[in-house]
């Protein structure tokens, strides 16, 4: 993108877990035509589940450390999310509660009213998503 005239993303769409974020700003904060809007969302944060690294900082901290993401959409300074969802049923690799986590997403992100975006999130998520949309069986 940075060499090709491509016009930077309308939206550039984060998890709320700070590597999305870093690796957001690294790929795209520095395209021509910054600023793009970044918004930071819980829908497709990694699946929930038992490693910490999956356990996102407080609202205060993120605000702090990456000011140019809207975090408007995030309502808890803590992670309720984590102390109040676990999605490894019936598996961590085919979680139910993060399929339809990747439906509720997919929805937001179809109504949004930009045509170009981008999305940082993260493998099990995106696998989550992918699979429960494959056309192929054979990719699920």
């Amino acid at each position: 993108l940075r060499t090709r005239s491509v016009p930077p993303p309308e939206l550039i769409v984060v998890s709320t877990l700070s590597r999305t974020i870093q690796t957001a700003q690294t790929g795209f904060k520095d395209l021509p035509g910054w600023p793009t809007t970044f918004v930071g969302t819980e829908l497709c944060r990694e699946r929930i589940s038992v490693h910490e690294c999956d356990h996102r900082r407080t609202l205060t901290d993120l605000k702090r450390d990456f000011p140019f993401v809207d975090f408007s959409l995030v309502k808890d300074e803590d992670d309720a999310l984590w102390t109040t969802r676990k999605e490894n049923e019936p598996s961590e690799m085919a979680a139910t509660l993060c399929y339809e986590r990747a439906e509720d997403f997919l929805r937001w992100l179809k109504a949004r009213p930009e045509k170009s975006i981008a999305v940082v999130a993260h493998w099990v998520f995106l696998k989550h998503m992918f699979t429960a949309h494959a056309a192929d069986p054979a990719l699920a």
